[in-house]
C-alpha cells in the first residue's frame, strides 16, 4: 500500500512489499505531483523488495526524490548494484 500526505512537501509511504508492478504506480504518482515539489519516498513500512524496485529506487534517489527510512539492506543493495550506478 502507498499512502500519500502533503504539507509542504509530499510524503509517499510504503507498506508491506514493493514489486516491480508497483513502479509504475510510483512513477505515475511523481508525475501527477508536478515540478517543484518536494518527493519523499518514506519507506519505514517497507517489508521486501525486488531488483527492479531496488534499481527504481536508486534512480529516484538519483533525481532527487528523498528516500527516508530506508532499509539499510536496500540501500547497501543500491550502492552495490552495478546496473544501477
Amino acid at each position: 500500500m502507498i499512502e500519500r500526505c502533503a504539507n509542504g512537501e509530499v510524503v509517499f509511504t510504503v507498506h508491506g512489499r514493493l514489486s516491480a508492478e508497483h513502479v509504475d504506480e510510483l512513477r505515475t504518482l511523481f508525475a501527477a505531483e508536478g515540478p517543484g515539489r518536494t518527493l519523499i519516498l518514506d519507506l519505514r513500512g517497507l517489508v521486501l523488495v525486488d531488483r527492479e524496485v531496488v534499481e527504481y529506487l536508486g534512480s529516484c534517489a538519483r533525481n532527487g526524490i528523498q528516500l527516508r527510512n530506508c532499509p539499510p539492506y536496500v540501500r547497501a543493495w543500491m550502492t552495490n548494484d552495478p546496473e544501477g550506478s
